[in-house]
């Protein structure tokens, strides 16, 4: 796959590219993609050596794959981490970021850079973790990257889905033992929370919560889900006892032809069809 991507992708023909870098807690995953080339999207795994710690494993990820430094039109630099806070714009203060981080989450700020993405759609300011040696080596190693977090094309996607929509929604995205639980009501964001879960019921609980504290109407308002398929399927015979209109959704890349050697992440199908 990565001898098939170097024959697309060359120093010269890199600038035509937008890419992102996808920061996760098992390795990095590259992604690239272009109207102008005759195959448009690409992926690729990059895993992290189980012997090595993760910046070291990361800095030998670099050295070996030289396409990871080329010079793209836009680099993304995407964080996976579940440790982020939404702040209104109207109350953030750049010198305060740690302790308005810290309130939320138990984090040493000794070992972490704590980064934001201005969200304008919701007049907010994402906040989240970064290990301090990895973002000054990616800072050093990169070309004007990007910084963001995997769930600012989530919530400017589904902004805009809920401005025709009547009248709430909620939003379930699943990982890996954590989802996200996000819900809208015509452009207003409501509610936002990351939770870690042991099985299914665990989900169902906290959306059956969360939907009696936003007053979602079980009879008319939406419940969509994102993540595995089975697992979607499994949460959707159970809350539909409870909740009648659910839906599944899977974005597409609609705009691509795609080679890819993993799985795209939701976020980052969002991130190459829409943009930030």
């Amino acid at each position: 796959m990565q001898q098939c991507v170097t024959h697309i992708l060359t120093a010269d023909s890199s600038e035509r590219f937008e890419a992102s870098i996808r920061i996760r807690s098992d390795g990095l995953t590259f992604s690239g993609w272009s109207l102008t080339e005759e195959r448009g999207f690409f992926t690729v795994d990059f895993p992290f050596a189980s012997d090595l710690p993760t910046e070291q494993a990361i800095k030998n990820i670099f050295f070996e794959n030289a396409l990871l430094t080329y010079h793209y039109k836009t680099l993304y630099v995407v964080s996976d981490t579940k440790k982020y806070s939404l702040v209104p714009e109207c109350v953030f203060s750049e010198k305060d970021r740690d302790t308005a981080l810290r309130f939320c989450h138990n984090i040493d700020i000794r070992k972490t850079q704590t980064l934001w993405y201005h969200v304008e759609n919701l007049s907010s300011v994402l906040l989240y973790a970064i290990d301090i040696e990895t973002h000054e080596f990616l800072v050093r190693s990169l070309v004007n990257p990007m910084f963001t977090h995997y769930l600012v094309p989530m919530l400017n996607l589904w902004y805009k889905n809920s401005l025709h929509r009547h009248p709430k929604q909620l939003y379930a995205l699943l990982k890996n033992k954590t989802f996200d639980l996000v819900c809208f009501r015509e452009g207003e964001l409501l509610f936002l929370n990351s939770f870690e879960y042991e099985n299914i019921n665990d989900i169902v609980y906290l959306i059956m919560y969360t939907s009696k504290q936003t007053g979602f109407n079980q009879l008319e308002d939406k419940l969509f889900f994102y993540g595995d398929k089975a697992t979607c399927n499994s949460l959707a015979s159970v809350t539909g006892l409870y909740i009648k209109e659910i839906g599944y959704e899977t974005p597409q890349l609609i705009s691509y032809t795609t080679v890819a050697d993993a799985e795209v992440a939701v976020d980052t199908v969002i991130l190459a069809e829409c943009g930030l």
